[in-house]
């Protein structure tokens, strides 16, 4: 009974404990809106691609702290893809670059992701679950100006935290990367135009 009652009583505070951990080491918890916002303004003062590439991975960890991160662009003509910016991806970043899009078979409505890394009801892409393990990654955002044109996408490893990543996580990254999907392809054509 005492073992109850302790476990009972204790089970309360473990739990404020625990969400004050992950808050303050891992920003597991983040005001939304402050988030894209405060996102929006950094990639609006980049003014060349490697600058803007550093700067959204640089936004994206500060919010969603992972072991790698990578931003992926396709070229001009949407056969390959490069890698813009990247940290801790050397690896990967080998095969990212050798990788053609045609070879990827997807519709990009959803995000790609390996299943054991997502909360479970999340709707998610597995169709690159064999790349991902090889490559060891866990969720992709595909960079999207408009419903049908993709532009690359965002490649995250394991979160520090060694949680999954939730709805919330997914949502955010989704916003941000239409952000960075527009705000790339806004400096490709000045690029372009120069």
């Amino acid at each position: 009974i005492a073992a109850f009652v302790i476990a009972f009583t204790l089970y309360p505070a473990r739990i404020r404990i625990q969400k004050f951990v992950d808050r303050t080491f891992y920003r597991e918890r983040y005001n939304f809106e402050q988030a894209v916002t405060s996102f929006t303004r950094a990639i609006s003062e980049s003014s060349t691609l490697e600058q803007i590439g550093k700067r959204i991975l640089k936004e994206i960890t500060a919010l969603i702290p992972v072991e790698k991160i990578g931003l992926l662009l396709t070229n001009t003509e949407s056969t390959r893809i490069r890698t813009l910016a990247h940290y801790n991806m050397d690896e990967a970043v080998k095969n990212i670059n050798a990788l053609r899009v045609k070879k990827i078979k997807s519709d990009f409505k959803k995000p790609f992701a390996l299943h054991e890394m997502v909360q479970q009801g999340i709707d998610i892409d597995q169709s690159l679950s064999g790349i991902f393990r090889r490559w060891d990654l866990c969720l992709a955002i595909p960079l999207k100006i408009q419903a049908d044109i993709v532009i690359g996408g965002i490649v995250l490893g394991k979160k520090l935290s060694g949680m999954k990543y939730t709805q919330h996580d997914i949502e955010l990254l989704s916003v941000t990367a239409s952000e960075a999907a527009i705000a790339l392809k806004r400096l490709q054509l000045q690029e372009d135009i120069i």
